[in-house]
């Protein structure tokens, strides 16, 4: 059996040195490695969750973007299809495809809607009219005089 002289960690004050077996060495060297690979192991669990983490807020604002670029296709849409602008939660904006086949059932039923709506309306009756109130006062008697000169001054006027 050989020893080794090493200065101690623990007797670093003192200028004694200390003599280790070789398996106390191996010992300590093992438990320093394990020490470094279990901190390295922990500092590649950290990269990889604050990777995942970027990785999941990119993929959220990508989401974000996506929905926000259908919901102006679909304005843009409804806008140039006359539909109003309300029909917009009625609408699958998953896909292009989705939006297309919702956008089109969605109109169907709206104009179908409309078009019933307007019969509906032609078909019923007309409103009746209200009766406007009757003059209650009698008109005044005019004697002749002024009957003549009522039609002579309208006659003038004209």
């Amino acid at each position: 059996m050989q020893l080794y002289p090493f200065l101690s960690p623990d007797d670093a004050g003192s200028d004694e040195e200390k003599r280790f077996t070789e398996s106390e060495i191996q010992q300590l060297l093992s438990e320093k490695l394990a020490e470094e690979k279990q901190r390295y192991e922990t500092a590649l669990q950290n990269e990889a969750a604050a990777r995942l983490q970027a990785e999941a807020a990119l993929h959220e604002r990508e989401s974000e973007l996506r929905a926000h670029q259908m919901r102006q296709k679909a304005q843009e849409e409804l806008k140039s299809r006359q539909l109003p602008a309300a029909l917009i939660s009625m609408l699958n904006l998953s896909s292009d495809e989705a939006l297309a086949q919702t956008l089109t059932a969605a109109e169907s039923a709206f104009r179908a809607a409309l078009e019933e709506g307007v019969r509906q309306r032609l078909s019923s009756q007309a409103p009746s009219l209200i009766p406007l109130p009757q003059k209650t006062h009698k008109p005044k008697s005019l004697s002749y005089q002024e009957a003549a000169a009522n039609y002579i001054r309208d006659r003038h006027n004209t």
